[in-house]
């Protein structure tokens, strides 16, 4: 019973973000693929922010 109650408390999945300066284009790139191709990732997004000048990466983990 107490295993059954913990699964009900466990919190809402958050939103995680890697960031990656401007020259780590390559780097950023690999990432992007290896988080695409990751069971146990769930890829959400890929973008550069002109206003930070700085690359970003959105998941949850399963």
């Amino acid at each position: 019973m107490l295993k059954e109650i913990v699964k009900l408390i466990k919190p809402e999945k958050k939103l995680q973000k890697d960031v990656f300066d401007w020259y780590e284009k390559g780097i950023w790139m690999a990432e992007v693929i290896k988080c695409k191709s990751n069971n146990k990732l769930i890829y959400v997004d890929s973008y550069f922010c002109e206003e930070t000048d700085k690359f970003y990466i959105e998941y949850y983990i399963k």
